[in-house]
């Protein structure tokens, strides 16, 4: 029987960076196009949210949003507090950043 146990924290320089996963609406078909989306809209895309250790561990997760709230949540149950954090989140970084030394 498999035994659930807490993930172990990602520690030293870690990295986190979102990103939107889908094809670019211009390249689908006519009748599965989305009305507005060209260029940077995430309409009809998936958000993802990549953290990696460096020299160590990955974790993704796909995410409903990409509100400060549903990251910092994700950073705070997989990130060490004593980590080195280097965001690339394009969205909320300085509150990332605020939020993460405060934790």
């Amino acid at each position: 029987m498999l035994s659930e146990t807490a993930p172990e924290l990602l520690n030293g320089i870690v990295e986190a960076d979102e990103t939107f996963v889908g094809g670019k609406n211009k390249n689908r078909h006519e009748n599965k196009k989305v009305a507005n989306s060209q260029g940077r809209a995430h309409l009809d895309k998936t958000a993802v949210l990549g953290v990696l250790q460096r020299d160590g561990k990955v974790r993704t997760f796909v995410v409903p949003d990409t509100n400060k709230e549903t990251l910092h949540s994700i950073m705070v149950a997989n990130v060490a507090p004593e980590a080195v954090l280097i965001p690339m989140l394009t969205l909320h970084t300085k509150d990332l950043i605020k939020f993460i030394v405060n934790i």
